[in-house]
């Protein structure tokens, strides 16, 4: 019997640096089967050489056992495959509804757009989902949880044969996890094959038929996931036995460099302290909706502190905004990169300066020769 899918010897390079070399991938229909690798190992290019955003250099792909060729996303669409990036492809200024169905819209008699019949069918999606959400609710005012969980239902929801998800978990509660492998097991039933990235291992336990494991942009090899171990799997994907993999080096001094005394901020912050030491990485762990991230942006200036006491190196700061937060030595990488974190319309040169404009102006001009030799 043929397989759902099947990726033989898929080679690409970029600019003549060949980033995957015969790689290998099967899917079974009702089958969970998860790509694993390093970051760098290749799973991102090759799943995007399935969805239609790159084109493959050489290799097969066949489905039901059909040699095809995929030269877009639609052409992809057109043999059943959808993939939910990692990246949300969402439309912010749009509703949910019209977000699961753009292009696909339900029409009325007259050949309009029928606003009625898809607000319905797509809260049934959400319902489904127990998603206390409505479909009439514009993207720009969900988080990034809500986006994720949007994202999963556009792909699912209108008969894909094979989905793969990148990291679907990656900004979800546990009871959105829940949800979502609830509807995996669901499509399970419908022999849908899914194709599953994710660097956590318990979510592979639970959820996973085979592993795929790639590195350096080769294949390494297939098992089944009921049958391997964890260090099984960070050998194959690193090379080496975990007891080789990483040897922790406390280099931290007793300077506390940054200290945080009582801090609130609205329903989201209450109390916190905490202290950093110079040299030191302190992590921070919770739930989404936990407080984490209000935290960090109360710091960096992004929310109105209520109360508590902020000190770098001893002395007490007082973080009014971000420019205060940058000039105090403080900086952020937020939670959403690409909406917060850069200007994804302009070029790197931009981004890379814009926060330090005043270095390179040269009486109220750009300095060009200064920012190159920076560059």
């Amino acid at each position: 019997m043929a397989h759902l899918l099947e990726m033989k010897n898929i080679c690409k390079s970029f600019s003549g640096v060949s980033v995957l070399k015969n790689n290998h991938l099967e899917l079974e229909a009702g089958e969970v089967h998860a790509l694993l690798g390093e970051n760098g190992a290749g799973k991102s290019t090759l799943i995007k050489i399935l969805g239609g955003v790159y084109t493959k250099d050489s290799g097969q792909i066949l489905v039901d056992g059909q040699e095809v060729e995929i030269t877009g996303v639609e052409s992809a669409k057109e043999h059943g495959i959808r993939i939910i990036h990692q990246e949300l492809m969402l439309i912010p200024d749009m509703t949910i509804s019209e977000n699961i169905f753009i292009g696909q819209e339900p029409k009325t008699k007259a050949g309009t757009v029928d606003k009625k019949k898809m607000n319905e069918m797509a809260q049934g999606f959400l319902d489904s989902m127990h998603l206390d959400l409505k479909s009439t609710q514009f993207i720009r005012d969900l988080n990034i949880a809500q986006q994720q969980m949007v994202e999963i239902i556009r792909a699912i929801s209108f008969g894909a044969k094979i989905i793969v998800m990148d990291e679907p978990t990656s900004s979800l509660t546990e009871n959105e996890v829940d949800a979502l492998f609830e509807a995996i097991k669901a499509l399970k039933a419908k022999n849908v094959g899914i194709i599953y990235i994710s660097h956590r291992m318990a979510e592979l336990d639970a959820i996973t038929d085979r592993i795929t494991v790639m590195r350096d942009g080769e294949y390494i090899d297939t098992v089944v996931t009921k049958e391997t171990t964890h260090d099984d799997l960070v050998a194959l994907m690193v090379g080496r036995k975990l007891g080789d993999l990483y040897q922790k080096h406390e280099n931290y001094s007793d300077d506390i460099i940054l200290k945080v005394e009582k801090l609130a901020s609205g329903k989201e912050v209450k109390n916190v302290d905490f202290e950093l030491r110079r040299g030191e990485v302190l992590g921070f762990s919770g739930l989404v909706g936990s407080g984490r991230s209000e935290t960090m942006e109360c710091i960096f200036g992004l929310r109105h502190k209520d109360s508590g006491h902020i000190y770098i190196e001893n002395k007490e700061v007082d973080i009014k905004n971000v420019k205060t937060a940058i000039n105090a030595g403080i900086g952020l990488v937020p939670e959403d990169r690409k909406q917060s974190g850069i200007y994804p319309i302009q070029g790197i040169r931009f981004n890379a300066t814009i926060e330090i404009l005043d270095k390179f102006l040269k009486k109220g001009r750009y300095n060009s020769l200064q920012i190159k030799s920076q560059g």
